[in-house]
């Protein structure tokens, strides 16, 4: 049985989320502001892409924190979660069975291509001959 509860959104969790997306869309501006400018105008070397990645990624970092700590952001992070469990749970193919599909498929497609290229020149020439 499976029941889906509906949460209600506070008052903070809203501010959280203005917070989260105001994080990620400063560490965006961030990006791109800093592309030619100078770090505080201390050298004329424009800032480095490493830095201006790592300054983007941490301020998304920062967001995604600041999400998963609201109601909604916590059951989704609990869904990733179980999601992930269940991933571990899959019995994957071994290589042999893998390329033994791979083969068949393409053997398969191979045939069918075959036929469908039979067809085709068989109503080509039907219809040359109609035509005249």
């Amino acid at each position: 049985m499976n029941t889906k509860v509906e949460t209600q959104t506070s008052g903070l969790d809203k501010v959280k989320w203005l917070i989260a997306i105001a994080l990620a869309v400063a560490g965006l501006w961030g990006f791109y502001y800093f592309e030619n400018n100078t770090l505080f105008n201390m050298t004329s070397e424009p800032l480095n892409d490493p830095v201006r990645w790592i300054g983007m990624l941490f301020m998304f970092g920062l967001a995604v924190v600041v999400a998963v700590s609201t109601a909604s952001g916590k059951n989704f992070w609990e869904f990733l979660m179980s999601a992930n469990m269940e991933r571990k749970k899959v019995v994957w193919p071994s290589g042999p069975e893998t390329r033994k599909t791979t083969w068949m498929v393409f053997v398969v497609v191979l045939l069918i291509g075959i036929f469908l290229a039979i067809l085709d020149w068989i109503f080509s020439s039907m219809i040359a001959w109609l035509v005249g």
